[in-house]
């Protein structure tokens, strides 16, 4: 086991150097690499919260409209 090993937040992923996390976006999900692993995790909660604010509008327009 490799002493340097560290546990990474949710949803985060080391690769080729830096660290990856999926991000929702309007046109499906996207890999983004960054330098160290907290700046990803808040990045990817912030874009999720973005996404299901988007989701609930729109949900709520289809309900005024229907």
């Amino acid at each position: 086991m490799d002493i340097n090993m560290k546990v990474l937040p949710e949803g985060v992923s080391y690769s080729q150097g830096r660290y990856a996390v999926e991000i929702p976006t309007f046109s499906g999900p996207e890999t983004k690499y960054y330098k160290d692993p907290l700046t990803a995790f808040t990045t990817k909660r912030r874009a999720e919260r973005k996404e299901a604010l988007r989701q609930d509008k729109r949900l709520a327009m289809q309900l005024a409209n229907a």
